[in-house]
C-alpha cells in the first residue's frame, strides 16, 4: 500500500509519469470488506464500476485446471490480473463522469510483494495508467466474509496474510 500511495495524483509529478485520470477513482482495502458489494451500490445509482478480475480469473483458471492461480504460479495470476486490469483501464479513458475501479493497478504491487517477487511490468504500469489521487480504503470485515468456490481461505489465515504493505490476496 505503501507504493501505492507514492503513486497517487498527489504526489509531484514526475516527467516519466502520465498525468493522472482525475476521475478514474480506486476502491481497496480488505478482502471482504464490502467493495464488491458497495460498487454494485454505485452502479445502480449509475455511477460506472469496474469490478476486481480476480474471482473471475481464479474461476476460469480452476475451470481449466490452469496454473493462473496463487497457489500454482503466482507471477502469472498477478500477470493475468495485470492484463484485464490495463484492458478496463483503457476501456474507461474517455469516460466523463467518475469511474471507480474495484483496486487498481497499484494493488497488484501489493499482490507481488506478498507473494515475494519483484514486478517490474506492474510498476511502469502504475506510473502509466494513473489514478485519483482520491482511493477509498476499506477495512477487512468478518462479518460478512465467506468462503466459495474462487474465495477458498478461511478469514483467520486471511488476516494474517494482509498487512498495510502487501494489500491482500483477494
Amino acid at each position: 500500500m505503501e507504493q501505492r500511495l507514492a503513486l497517487s495524483c498527489s504526489m509531484k509529478a514526475d516527467r516519466s509519469m502520465s498525468p493522472c485520470r482525475t476521475n478514474h477513482l480506486v476502491l481497496t482495502g480488505g478482502f471482504c470488506s464490502g467493495k464488491s458489494t458497495l460498487l454494485e451500490r454505485l452502479r445502480s445509482r449509475g455511477i460506472r464500476g469496474i469490478a476486481e478480475p480476480a474471482r473471475q480469473i481464479l474461476a476460469e483458471q480452476r475451470s481449466i485446471q490452469g496454473n493462473g492461480v496463487p497457489d500454482k504460479d503466482p507471477r502469472l495470476f498477478v500477470e493475468l490480473m495485470l492484463s484485464r486490469m490495463l484492458s478496463a483501464y483503457r476501456r474507461s479513458e474517455r469516460s466523463v463522469g467518475p469511474v471507480v475501479f474495484d483496486r487498481g493497478i497499484p494493488d497488484l504491487l501489493g499482490y507481488a510483494e506478498l507473494f515475494g517477487f519483484p514486478f517490474p511490468p506492474g510498476e511502469r504500469a502504475a506510473e502509466i495508467y494513473r489514478y485519483n489521487q482520491l482511493v477509498f480504503i476499506a477495512p477487512a470485515w468478518e462479518q460478512i466474509y465467506s468462503t466459495d468456490d474462487e474465495r477458498t481461505v478461511p478469514f483467520s489465515v486471511r488476516a494474517t496474510l494482509e498487512t498495510p504493505s502487501a494489500g491482500s490476496i483477494d
